[in-house]
């Protein structure tokens, strides 16, 4: 059984999680792992970056934003570092603050993400690796 620290979680005051992942047994995997990390989140998944962004619209327009989106890089449609640069330029939006994942990290996709300042996860990871990139961003805000 894996032993969690989820302070770093409810410091960020997340409540809202979106999964984004285009495999499906990964995405039901790693909704799965985040729940663990706080039973008491809502997580939903999309299965591509362009669903992703309809939600991400959609929750903020009905005043229930996501909290936290975690995404793969590599998707059909929006790529994940797509997803995350497109929604900043959104102004007038409660942005998720996000953490990638990617089990192909070119030297391009390491500069880029570097740049953006996003937590980058490489697959294959563990709870453990999950809650560090979480407490990351804990650190940020």
């Amino acid at each position: 059984m894996y032993r969690v620290d989820v302070s770093n979680v409810f410091k960020l005051n997340v409540q809202r999680v979106l999964v984004v992942e285009d495999i499906a047994p990964v995405r039901r995997a790693l909704k799965r792992i985040v729940e663990r990390i706080g039973p008491t989140l809502e997580v939903q998944t999309a299965n591509d970056g362009t669903m992703a962004s309809q939600m991400i619209l959609k929750a903020n327009d009905s005043g229930a934003p996501f909290d936290l989106c975690i995404a793969d890089i590599h998707l059909p449609h929006v790529s994940g570092l797509e997803l995350a640069q497109s929604l900043r330029d959104v102004t007038d939006l409660a942005t998720p603050f996000f953490v990638l994942m990617t089990g192909r990290p070119t030297p391009e996709i390491l500069s880029e993400v570097e740049r953006m300042g996003v937590p980058l996860l490489p697959k294959p990871f563990t709870l453990e690796d999950l809650e560090s990139a979480m407490a990351a961003i804990s650190q940020t805000t």
